[in-house]
């Protein structure tokens, strides 16, 4: 399968009027191509029924369906991937469990965990939080802009190949800066579902990193 890791990770959120299924048919028909399903507060059979309702529409979309902490699940609804915490399973029982073609991305909080995975079958590396944010009950140090700006340099530095997605309290007016940085790409969720007009909200993010990946590729060139 193609593991090309898209520039917007969007995550979905437990949220009281707009469910997760809302949530992923929303990204599907604004253009996302990455999907998280991020599910924190149901029993799992209502995780998996939920997970089922979104491959579905993902399916349908031909978009990627990225199951949060659950390789089970992942398993059971065949999704494209499981993103892991570390908490949460093994990235290689994970790969045992999937096989090859998954994508599996894993969480890191520092340069000294990117480099735990430096050589680890996986896909991508979540690096954050940039930010405060709500979502995330066990919150680590905040890098900033500072703190990303210091890794990214420690990637280039040592030819670091594996795609780092910044995650954490992004907003739109971030998006150029992080991107100048050298991540990959940008995980968000509230920036987008917390707004009156979510698929307004995607599609600024899409048009922002559209055009800060035109401007790197017009520094390469």
């Amino acid at each position: 399968m193609d593991k090309k890791i898209a520039s917007l990770h969007y995550l979905t959120q437990d949220l009281p009027h707009f469910s997760h299924v809302e949530q992923v048919k929303m990204a599907c028909e604004s253009g996302v191509e990455w999907i998280q399903l991020r599910v924190k507060n149901s029993a799992r059979e209502e995780w998996l029924q939920i997970a089922k309702q979104a491959r579905s529409i993902t399916e349908s979309y031909g978009k990627i369906l990225i199951i949060n902490d659950e390789p089970l699940i992942a398993k059971e609804v065949h999704a494209d991937g499981v993103h892991l915490g570390r908490d949460d399973m093994h990235w290689k029982d994970a790969r045992i469990m999937l096989g090859i073609d998954a994508i599996i991305g894993v969480s890191t909080h520092s340069w000294e965990e990117l480099l735990e995975v430096k050589d680890a079958q996986i896909d991508y590396a979540g690096l954050g939080p940039f930010r405060f944010t709500n979502t995330k009950e066990k919150l680590d140090a905040v890098l900033g802009i500072d703190g990303i700006t210091q890794i990214t340099k420690l990637l280039q530095k040592y030819s670091f190949s594996l795609p780092v997605i910044a995650i954490g309290g992004i907003t739109l007016n971030d998006v150029q800066e992080l991107m100048s940085k050298g991540v990959k790409g940008i995980a968000v969720s509230s920036a987008i579902n917390a707004t009156a007009h979510p698929a307004i909200a995607a599609k600024a993010f899409l048009e922002q990193l559209k055009i800060s990946i035109s401007k790197k590729e017009a520094i390469i060139t």
